[in-house]
């Protein structure tokens, strides 16, 4: 019973049969696969919500706070922040998790993210570990354990970037995380 209680999905009586292994085995995995699915499909539900309030004319702040508020449930972050371009200017259009007061957030991960992506379009992973100068300490004075930046990108030019942080004790992001 501890087992059940624990997560497993079924039992094997022994002896045990090369049968009754590859049964256990098989349903477990499509069990597994169908949850996987499951998820994929609320996702995609979500995304669609947020595709459709931006085809209605929503206004920036409400889809960067519903975009946020996705991605840190999908890719379990405790904290999460969207930047957008005003013209030359990124103001912040969302913020969950971190206090609301976010000048010294932004003007400490602007600086992160200047010098780590060089103004790149391809997502960033930043960690407690990385070797970027002043990151440890910027990610410990907000108690976050690792960072993911991923560019907004439009047809012409960057919107934006969205941010997300996991804390300390949460395990790091991960490229898997970016797929």
């Amino acid at each position: 019973m501890a087992a059940m209680e624990l997560g497993a999905h079924g039992f094997i009586l022994k002896p045990v049969t090369s049968a009754d292994l590859l049964k256990t085995v098989t349903a477990t995995l499509e069990r597994v696969q169908a949850l996987r699915e499951q998820q994929r499909l609320q996702a995609l539900s979500r995304l669609r919500a947020i595709a459709q309030a931006v085809q209605g004319g929503a206004q920036p702040e409400t889809v960067a706070e519903g975009l946020l508020e996705m991605l840190r449930r999908e890719l379990q972050a405790g904290k999460g922040l969207v930047l957008l371009r005003e013209k030359q200017e990124m103001r912040t259009a969302a913020v969950q998790g971190f206090p609301r007061n976010t000048r010294l957030l932004t003007d400490d991960l602007r600086v992160i993210l200047r010098s780590a992506a060089g103004g790149g379009e391809a997502p960033l992973l930043l960690g407690a570990k990385s070797r970027q100068p002043g990151l440890h300490e910027v990610l410990a004075r907000h108690d976050i354990g690792s960072l993911m930046g991923i560019p907004l990108q439009g047809p012409r030019d960057r919107l934006g970037v969205l941010l997300l942080g996991r804390d300390v004790d949460a395990p790091p992001f991960t490229l898997k995380d970016l797929e």
